[in-house]
Formats: C-alpha cells, sequence, structure tokens
C-alpha cells in the first residue's frame, strides 16, 4: 500500500533526544528494523521500520527513508526499502505500507517499481496520482 500525505513532511532539526523519545523508546521499535547506510563513516541513508495493527492484523511499516542529497541517484533507497522488506518478511508481516509526498517522484517511482499499490484515501487522490502517473510516464 502506498498513500499520499497532505503536506511535506521532512523532519529538520531532529536531535539525537528527541530521536530517542519518538522512535527508539516507543514500545513498538524494534532496532533489527532500524538500518543506515554508511560511507567513509558517515550515516548517508537510513529507514526505519514500524509494526502497526489495523482491523487486527500486523502491518508493517517504513518510515523516515531518507538519503542524504549528495548520494541520492544510487538507488540507495531501493536497497533501504528491501532491507526492510526481508525484515518483514522475517517478521511474518503480510502486509506493508508507506506513506510519501506527491512531490517525492524518484520515490514513489522506486515504491511503485517494487510492487506498492497506491490507496486513493481522498477523492483528490485520484487527481493527484492520474499526476503522478503522467510525471513518471506511466500513462
Amino acid at each position: 500500500m502506498l498513500t499520499l500525505s497532505t503536506s511535506p513532511t521532512v523532519d529538520k532539526g531532529r536531535t539525537a533526544q528527541d530521536t530517542y523519545t519518538n522512535v527508539i523508546n516507543q514500545p513498538n521499535f524494534d532496532p533489527d528494523g532500524f538500518c543506515f547506510v554508511v560511507h567513509n563513516d558517515i550515516p548517508i541513508g537510513t529507514a526505519c521500520s514500524w509494526n502497526r495493527h489495523h482491523r487486527g492484523k500486523s502491518i508493517g511499516y517504513i518510515d523516515m527513508l531518507a538519503v542524504l542529497p549528495e548520494h541520492t541517484g544510487h538507488k540507495l533507497g531501493k536497497w533501504l526499502t528491501l532491507f526492510l522488506l526481508h525484515y518483514f518478511k522475517a517478521q511474518r508481516v503480510s502486509s506493508v505500507m508507506l506513506d510519501t509526498d506527491d512531490f517525492r517522484l524518484p520515490a514513489i517511482k522506486n515504491y511503485l517499481n517494487l510492487g506498492f499499490v497506491p490507496v486513493y484515501v481522498r477523492e483528490n487522490h485520484v487527481l493527484h496520482w492520474r499526476n503522478i502517473f503522467e510525471k513518471l510516464g506511466f500513462l
């Protein structure tokens, strides 16, 4: 499942303390589902998994997938996503979802190519997805 956020979700100014409070210290946080790509001892990409429950079913949720701008274009987002998909498979999670912003076209193309399917949450999402598909050359 792939859903669109209604507003940009860029986390600027995140500190080590609020990462601990809002991510690591949460009951459904599993460090095995929190990954980094490191280049020259510097983290350049990251992604986090969450286990959520919806209608009595466990659903994997991919969150905070990001790559430093100077390292984009090397398929790191794809590899981070694949790592988490394999993680969820090992956890026997049958459904995985994520949210993204409609301006993140390379990421959306990656998710669609990996088999994620758009979810139309609001009426205007039909038009949003049509525009996205056109921009990506899928229509």
